[in-house]
């Protein structure tokens, strides 16, 4: 049976991931984090397409996508097309490993976000990633994330999203979660003070976003 056809909606963002098959290594080194971002700054030029947070890890990666009216579709569509097919022959090249089968499990997953809290944790469960796995103390420690790219702007993926971050981003994003907040504050209000002096971001609904790896 025939795959049924993806449809992006212009002027919506979107939660796009994909990871390797059977959960092995995607990004062995350090440099092979380097040349996916080359891959995502060569993306963005060339399809004229709306970055809004990213982060690759060692099996799989995120990023959030803001698709643009008239042909943004087509050219977010024709970007993660080429993303996909340019790392994998890298990677077999990189690893020695060509002809060894698929490199990703399946094609990318694309859920769409549906409102503006929804958009503002997807991004912090994006940049929080690295910080949630135990690769760094601070999430901006993690140099291939989109957290990174806002602080130090040394590369040029992002654009800004829908919905403006709050002034205190890095602190929320190096929140603790705690798993018995259920309802806990929008995202938008900066988060409630935690009795400890850090700032807690509310589990609720998006907790699924902001825990799950998928």
């Amino acid at each position: 049976m025939p795959r049924k056809k993806r449809v992006l909606e212009a002027n919506r963002v979107y939660h796009v991931y994909n990871r390797r098959t059977d959960r092995q290594l995607l990004f062995p080194s350090a440099s092979a984090y380097d040349e996916f971002l080359d891959l995502l700054e060569d993306g963005r030029r060339r399809y004229c397409i709306r970055i809004c947070a990213y982060c690759p890890l060692a099996t799989h990666w995120h990023q959030a996508i803001w698709v643009r009216d008239g042909g943004g579709a087509c050219d977010v569509s024709n970007y993660l097309r080429r993303l996909s097919s340019s790392h994998a022959i890298r990677f077999r090249l990189a690893s020695g490993t060509r002809g060894n089968g698929h490199v990703y499990q399946d094609r990318f997953k694309s859920p769409v976000v549906g409102s503006e809290w929804h958009y503002l944790t997807l991004v912090r469960y994006i940049e929080a990633n690295p910080l949630e796995a135990g690769l760094v103390r601070r999430a901006e420690e993690w140099r291939w994330s989109s957290l990174a790219e806002r602080l130090t702007g040394g590369r040029r993926i992002l654009e800004d999203g829908p919905v403006p971050l709050p002034s205190d981003w890095v602190e929320i994003v190096n929140a603790r979660v705690p798993s018995e907040d259920a309802a806990g504050t929008d995202v938008r209000h900066g988060g409630r003070r935690s009795g400890r002096g850090g700032t807690e971001v509310p589990a609720a609904v998006p907790a699924a976003i902001i825990r799950a790896d998928p």
